[in-house]
């Protein structure tokens, strides 16, 4: 097989098929067995192109991933019934917790949250004996960490 130095970084390792697909390195093995290699050094490498549909054949008993098109007529009712199940279920757990009770309850932590660490120069001034100068210091830290936790916060991504 000749190889350009755009294939080059294409041509891996069985271990790195096997880590890439989380794929038992012995059933990689497996299925590159028929497939042409080229050597580098006193390595075997195979092409992307070549040993994936040889794997996807050896696992999956087909040389591409799932397609219900290409399934039986059970297969393919089982896959859709699968998938409406899978969207039945996030529309249930949308529906336990509505987003204006997120929201509010969102909301409500992070004013709690900026109230504490306001409080806390006064605390440590009071308690701890801190200096007028230093809790203002810790003053100015505290309101930029409010601000960066509030840009970083994102209440509502929709």
């Amino acid at each position: 097989m000749t190889e350009s130095t755009f294939d080059a970084p294409l041509l891996w390792l069985a271990t790195k098929y096997s880590d890439v697909l989380r794929i038992d390195p012995r059933v990689v093995k497996q299925a590159l067995e028929t497939v042409p290699y080229t050597i580098r050094g006193q390595r075997q490498l195979w092409h992307v192109r070549d040993a994936m549909p040889a794997i996807f054949q050896r696992v999956y008993g087909s040389s591409t991933p799932q397609d219900p098109d290409a399934m039986s007529p059970k297969d393919a009712l089982d896959y859709y019934r699968a998938q409406r199940e899978s969207l039945r279920l996030n529309e249930d757990i949308r529906k336990m917790i509505p987003a204006e009770n997120f929201n509010l309850a969102t909301q409500i932590t992070r004013e709690v949250i900026a109230e504490t660490l306001k409080a806390l120069p006064d605390a440590l001034e009071k308690d701890c004996g801190l200096s007028p100068i230093a809790r203002a210091t810790a003053q100015r830290a505290v309101d930029a960490m409010i601000e960066s936790f509030a840009a970083n916060l994102c209440v509502n991504p929709h």
